[in-house]
């Protein structure tokens, strides 16, 4: 069963086929390694608003994390959208939310890294985001074991301009050539498999992407499959359970876990990495569990 692709991208390989429940005692060669991630917690001391309940995600990811730690996972990776705005509240009560839901997210495993979401930094700086949760840049790449992992800040608008509160708006979204180039760079300094993650869709194009989309993607997929090693490639923003195959780079987009009100409806999930390039992404809640690749 395949779940938002075209017959072309079916045809192409099937490689991003649901996995039913119980699916995981597929015998896979090697110990994986073993990402949490979330996206889209959007915590913030506000009212629900529509499908949004932002005081809930606190909860939701305290239940996150404890499975996280339980599993033994090796990293998490947050997928933007950690915080948003809330009525009346100034930058440094924000930053005081910031750190409230950050101790929560750092308890889910050894390391953890961070991808700019637009409500990041729609009421902080990136200067005041990375200093809260502990990291250096918003692109940035490591190593977890046998894989490398990159993440990209696609939280500049189409001019170059970086975000900053109150300059840009959700659907003026780049990654600027500068990034791309330190992209093509890293990739070729890496012989291992590679994840990459972005709040924004890297998979919509122009003309034909929606708003959300990342306007320079078009030239970032061609990077990312230059180089021969990316296996996957994970994303939020659009909130809801995607997938995509584009040039034989799967492209998965994650779950809201604000979506919702009770812990029934949160999602996230741990992403199965094996030494030999194969993914199985295990869904909890609302996500939906995944071969990728």
């Amino acid at each position: 069963m395949i779940d938002a692709l075209s017959r072309r991208d079916f045809l192409a390989g099937s490689m991003l086929a649901l996995l039913a429940p119980g699916a995981f005692a597929e015998s896979l060669s090697g110990e994986p390694i073993r990402f949490g991630l979330v996206t889209d917690v959007h915590f913030a001391k506000a009212p629900a608003r529509g499908t949004r309940f932002y005081q809930e995600s606190l909860a939701k990811l305290q239940e996150a994390t404890s499975y996280f730690r339980e599993t033994k996972t090796d990293c998490v990776i947050e997928l933007g959208d950690l915080i948003d705005s809330a009525p009346g509240v100034d930058a440094k009560g924000e930053r005081q939310f910031l750190e409230q839901i950050n101790k929560v997210l750092t308890t889910g495993a050894p390391q953890t890294g961070y991808v700019f979401g637009n409500h990041c930094v729609g009421a902080v700086t990136k200067g005041d985001f990375l200093s809260t949760v502990g990291q250096k840049t918003g692109h940035r790449s490591f190593d977890v074991g046998p894989w490398h992992v990159v993440l990209l800040d696609a939280c500049h608008k189409m001019d170059g301009t970086s975000y900053v509160p109150g300059n840009f708006t959700y659907d003026d979204t780049t990654i600027p050539d500068w990034q791309i180039d330190w992209l093509e760079n890293d990739l070729k300094d890496t012989k291992k498999h590679t994840l990459v993650f972005c709040h924004q869709r890297l998979d919509w194009t122009t003309p034909e992407r929606p708003l959300t989309g990342v306007a320079s993607a078009p030239k970032v997929r061609k990077v990312l499959e230059s180089s021969g090693k990316v296996r996957g490639v994970f994303m939020g923003h659009t909130h809801s359970n995607d997938a995509s195959v584009v040039n034989g780079i799967p492209y998965v987009t994650l779950r809201a876990m604000v979506e919702g009100s009770g812990a029934e409806s949160s999602g996230y999930s741990t992403l199965l990495a094996y030494p030999d390039g194969s993914l199985l992404l295990r869904g909890l809640r609302d996500q939906l569990s995944r071969k990728v690749g």
